[in-house]
């Protein structure tokens, strides 16, 4: 590619704070019917990067001259891009309503959009859909208007979905539980422990992160221990044994509903076989 020629029109990442240094490298832009045939037609290249891409164009006039001649010969204002995730668990750790399909739209003229570090943060907005998949549209109008201000960047953002966490202890090995608790640096208090009985069949107790939601993330933020307390009361010295170091992050394929306060919300079980 002849870069002296190739201008930039814009550079699209995308963000999530799911992933290792929010980098978010599985979603995937598609050009629409129209975009490609015009893409193809007047000398664009599409340059992918790992969490984006960058267009550019082959054109020794002003990128606005070019895309002003498309729209009045093709009656083509805006590009569009299709977007699909091509990673099993990004609907499950995308903070998206509990149990929502639909189509997620980021538009760039959108009134809702920002510009913060000569960035423009396209807002994303939900509508109701079959499937859960995505578009991108960037109309020509509003890209003049960045690129006149000298604005070629664009960010789409995506927060991590927070579940309550639910660890379920089946002691099969029957070890001395007097006094059970989980116990983290965070700061995070869990419920007292709730005999209950697991798919399998077998008895566990369970503990769960109760009105607290917590963010799941790939790169394990929270760590906690199950500790057991048998001390007598007033006893003094270390506060617990520690029965089993480092639980498990929640498994982002499995999400659950529960039910707190009256309203469904997303749970992440999680089962510890001592």
């Amino acid at each position: 590619m002849r870069t002296s020629n190739y201008k930039l029109i814009f550079a699209l990442s995308v963000e999530h704070s799911y992933y290792k240094n929010n980098i978010c490298a599985s979603l995937q832009f598609t050009p629409s019917i129209a975009t490609a045939a015009v893409l193809q037609r007047y000398g664009f290249k599409i340059r992918t990067r790992e969490n984006g891409f960058q267009l550019y164009v082959n054109v020794v006039s002003s990128i606005r001259s070019i895309l002003e001649y498309i729209e009045n010969a093709t009656g083509q204002a805006s590009f569009r891009f299709e977007i699909k995730d091509t990673a099993e668990e990004f609907a499950n750790v995308t903070d998206w309503p509990h149990n929502w399909k639909g189509k997620f739209v980021f538009d760039n003229s959108d009134a809702s959009n920002a510009i913060v570090d000569e960035t423009v943060l396209l807002n994303q907005t939900l509508e109701q859909s079959i499937l859960t998949e995505g578009s991108l549209v960037l109309h020509f109008k509003n890209l003049f208007e960045m690129l006149d201000r000298g604005i070629m960047a664009y960010s789409i953002g995506f927060r991590a979905r927070s579940t309550q966490w639910q660890y379920y202890i089946v002691n099969r090995s029957e070890v001395p539980l007097t006094n059970p608790f989980v116990r983290g640096k965070s700061g995070i208090a869990f419920a007292e422990p709730k005999q209950v009985v697991i798919p399998t069949g077998e008895k566990a107790l369970c503990f769960s992160s109760n009105e607290m939601l917590l963010p799941m993330s790939q790169v394990a933020g929270y760590v906690f221990d199950l500790v057991n307390d048998n001390r007598m009361q007033n006893t003094n010295g270390p506060k617990g044994k520690v029965i089993f170091k480092g639980l498990p992050t929640p498994d982002p394929l499995i999400i659950e509903t529960v039910d707190i306060n009256g309203k469904a919300e997303a749970s992440s079980p999680m089962y510890v076989y001592l």
